[in-house]
């Protein structure tokens, strides 16, 4: 039921982020150039290769659209789940293994980051997989075992570069430094998984290596994920405790038991009462959380790389506070669970309801006699199984009414659907925006980088692009990139531009000819808040245009 409640989300229009990864796995699928990574023709640097691959073999199956840029990823996430049972399994016990799976897959990040697609949905099974690989190694000391962690250690690589190992090779640590030995197997068979990793990670640095040299590898690996650390790259918050506060929704409903089970685990490592599973743990989860949390690039997807490890300790939290009949931590939970009941049931009257979302809005509403009536002769029971009744609600909200309603805003993908329906074979399509030309001329202004030669890099990847029309629009998105070459495009024939106010302006400005003017709401998905306020909700649309010059 979990799993069906995300499935809608597959459908779900993309932004932002999740917009370029789908633009890109879509050239990789038009150009057939499954190694070289480009935007336009462009080298693209910051990501490796994986979840292009994915999409775009799904893109080779089903087409492009949204669902087929999703299916894959999501199939590949399930995989993850899959993979937490066993970690947990192998780390505590069957059932507690089961509670983990179930927590990844009824929980608000889960159904949030396999609708809104980024590297870290993808990362997240190859962590769980990696970890339950070495967990297995390092008990077995098979090379089976060793095999399979170079694997996905290699699969973790070229799914975000190094960034990709912090877990597995924290937790490995933590356990070879309760064991304070390490065998002759271990060392040996150390060797052929760094050698796999290497070999896999090769497939992400030879084509980087080819086209650009040292440079280009060099920013791979260090500028791209070590100066985040520093905020010299991507600078996005000094908040320490980021993570802290975006946990609290992120991991509803199991929260509660998250944050205790973090401090059980900080209060049985100082007391020294963990075991050598429980050190495995320990250091993967809390080198993560450090790094994470003075790195000065934050965003909230990256916790979906940790999410293996915070479900094993919120299990183990779910049976140590039934076990000592914790009842003041079980009544905060069931006090949580009937607010986001509350919330599941006062939502459409948040949000504007049109008639077609009336069905959608009265299927969550079915769990709620669900949630009140189910009991069995198991208190533990009855509370679990009402807790994922609640998220299925939530779920269901979610993706069938609130991220369909926030993500169809958009202008870009509206404009593309104009496009596709009514322009000609031989018409053009242009992306103006007058900021973004200024805000790349303020870059090229600068030195961008202490590596010579890879001026290129650095302007790729500040140069914002409209990925959402690129992604939605059928026919190649042209860019003007210089204010100075509209009145030469505008003065041809069969032009279609997308631009904002102030490029309708500058067009307006420059042409006599009668523009076909299409004006169209956009929702920046990048600052929401203002739409989820209703007080504030009427100023939060910006206006955009798209126009036609026959």
């Amino acid at each position: 039921m979990g799993i069906a409640a995300c499935f809608p989300g597959l459908f779900t229009d993309v932004t932002r982020d999740a917009a370029k990864y789908a633009f890109v796995s879509k050239e990789i699928f038009e150009t057939g150039n499954w190694m070289q990574i480009s935007i336009m023709g462009e080298p693209y640097y910051q990501k490796p290769q994986l979840l292009f691959w994915l999409s775009a073999a799904s893109f080779q199956v089903f087409g492009i659209s949204n669902f087929s840029f999703k299916i894959l990823i999501f199939i590949y996430s399930l995989l993850g789940c899959f993979a937490v049972f066993k970690l947990s399994e192998r780390l505590t016990d069957r059932k507690t293994g089961f509670i983990s799976a179930i927590m990844v897959i009824f929980s608000v990040i889960f159904v949030l980051y396999t609708m809104d697609i980024h590297t870290d949905t993808v990362l997240f099974t190859n962590v769980a997989l990696s970890l339950w690989a070495i967990r297995c190694w390092l008990t077995n000391e098979k090379p089976f075992y060793a095999f399979l962690s170079g694997l996905a250690l290699g699969l973790s690589f070229i799914t975000k570069g190094p960034f990709g190992l912090l877990i597995p090779i924290g937790s490995a640590a933590g356990f070879l430094l309760w064991k304070r030995k390490i065998s002759a197997k271990i060392a040996q068979q150390s060797i052929l998984i760094v050698f796999i990793t290497i070999l896999i990670g090769l497939l992400a640095v030879v084509p980087i290596f080819q086209k650009n040299g040292f440079n280009g590898v060099w920013y791979f690996l260090w500028d791209n994920n070590l100066k985040r650390l520093s905020g010299e790259f991507n600078k996005t918050s000094t908040d320490y405790f980021f993570y802290f506060h975006n946990l609290l929704y992120l991991f509803l409903p199991w929260t509660l038991f998250l944050f205790s089970g973090i401090v059980f685990i900080i209060r049985d490592y100082f007391r020294k009462k963990l075991n050598a599973n429980e050190f495995f743990i320990f250091w993967g989860l809390f080198l993560f959380l450090f790094i994470l949390s003075i790195a000065q690039s934050k965003l909230p997807n990256y916790i979906m790389s940790g999410l293996p490890l915070l479900a094993i300790v919120s299990a183990r939290a779910w049976n140590e506070i039934f076990d000592k009949k914790q009842k003041t931590l079980v009544f905060i939970h069931i006090i949580i669970l009937i607010v986001l009941i509350l919330f599941t049931i006062l939502i459409p009257l948040w949000f504007p309801v049109q008639p077609e979302h009336y069905i959608w809005i009265g299927i969550p509403a079915l769990t709620i006699p669900a949630f009140i009536f189910f009991k069995t002769n198991e208190a533990k029971t009855t509370l679990f199984v009402r807790t994922l009744i609640t998220m299925l609600a939530i779920a269901l909200t979610l993706n069938l009414y609130v991220f369909p309603m926030l993500f169809s805003k958009q202008g870009a993908p509206k404009a593309a659907k104009i496009i596709n329906e009514k322009s000609l074979a031989s018409e053009e399509v242009y992306y103006l925006s007058p900021t973004d030309i200024s805000i790349r001329d303020s870059i090229e202004m600068l030195n961008t980088t202490a590596v010579p030669g890879a001026e290129n890099i650095q302007t790729e990847l500040h140069f914002y692009r409209n990925y959402e029309l690129m992604f939605y629009c059928e026919k190649s998105v042209n860019y003007i990139e210089q204010l100075e070459d509209i009145e030469d495009i505008i003065n041809r024939r069969g032009i279609w531009i997308y631009t904002d106010p102030t490029g309708l302006e500058q067009i307006q400005n420059l042409t006599k000819k009668p523009l076909d003017l299409f004006s169209i709401d956009h929702l920046n998905l990048k600052r929401p808040a203002k739409y989820i306020r209703p007080s504030t909700r009427g100023k939060s649309l910006e206006k955009t245009y798209l126009v036609h010059l026959e």
